[in-house]
């Protein structure tokens, strides 16, 4: 039977220093009920304190909802995350040295939930080598107020590598479409399915607790079983949210979820701005090098970079 409970009741799950792994990808996937009533209980009671947020990519709209929500100090010690573009006022803390902060490669970030679930220590992989990653330069650390090194260079068979140190995860907030009586969730109705199956694997080995935010309830039995997502012996409480959003702009779109396809012929080209221009060529860039056997960019000391805040 799951356990069925408030969004507020999950918010006050997280205790002091804890390390919080919160699923999500952009406005997709993301338990916003859960993170709203954490950010009220913080706002009300001043606790919880010290948390390590650990996220594989950017999560809000920029400058509201997500993570935005969770940009306090006080609230949060540390975040790991592979991506801060839409969360605006988490760079504005980690400028102003109000907590530290870790950017790492978002594919190492999704590899780190798998290291975790397996109880691995952490991943081991070239990549990152000779950028701001190494930790001959910066170590992914983004201002001076982060000390530790969680990134260590290894020399294996005559070639290097570096070894990502993976945490030990307290309590996850993951979210999806359904859940049965049995506390299976799918995600038929999600635009991304994201690294959530293996957060709630991490938590559940490390001894945590995984919650799960859905918009239904359903008969165990009636799932489709090629959308469960999780295993319903993953899932320690289910938050039941009916208002919920496919994205933070849509409220259902049957395209999103691969239910239909939008014809082609209604498709229309985003306007040729900077942006674009800058993306395609980016796009050829990378197609090229792997066509001519040079690997990508991240595979050439030449093109190591410095943190960008």
């Amino acid at each position: 039977m799951i356990n069925l409970m408030t969004a507020q009741e999950a918010a006050d799950l997280v205790k002091n220093d804890d390390v919080l792994v919160v699923g999500g990808n952009g406005g997709t996937g993301v338990p916003e009920s859960i993170l709203q009533a954490l950010e009220q209980r913080f706002l009300d009671t001043h606790t919880p304190q010290r948390l390590t947020l650990f996220h594989v990519t950017g999560v809000g709209a920029v400058t509201e909802q997500g993570f935005c929500r969770l940009a306090y100090t006080g609230l949060i010690q540390r975040v790991i995350g592979g991506n801060f573009g839409l969360q605006l006022p988490f760079m504005k803390l980690i400028r102003e040295e109000q907590i530290e902060g870790y950017n790492f490669p978002q594919g190492v970030m999704a590899q780190l939930c798998r290291a975790m679930a397996g109880k691995q220590p952490g991943v081991l992989t070239h990549v990152g080598l000779h950028t701001y990653m190494d930790p001959r330069q910066e170590g992914g650390r983004m201002n001076s107020r982060t000390h530790e090194n969680l990134i260590e260079l290894f020399e294996i068979g005559g070639k290097q590598y570096l070894f990502y140190r993976a945490p030990t995860p307290t309590i996850a907030l993951l979210r999806g479409t359904s859940a049965d009586e049995d506390g299976y969730v799918s995600m038929e109705h999600e635009g991304t399915t994201r690294e959530d199956l293996s957060i709630a694997q991490a938590v559940h080995n490390a001894g945590g607790i995984v919650v799960c935010q859905v918009k239904r309830l359903v008969r165990r039995g009636t799932l489709h079983p090629q959308m469960v997502k999780i295993p319903g012996f993953l899932i320690d409480h289910i938050v039941l949210d009916p208002d919920q959003k496919q994205t933070y702009a849509t409220q259902y779109d049957p395209s999103r979820s691969g239910e239909t396809r939008v014809p082609i012929s209604t498709l229309q080209p985003d306007p040729l701005t900077e942006r674009r221009i800058i993306a395609r060529r980016a796009r050829i860039t990378v197609r090229r090098r792997r066509e001519s056997g040079r690997g990508y960019l991240g595979d050439d000391p030449q093109c190591g970079s410095r943190r960008r805040n």
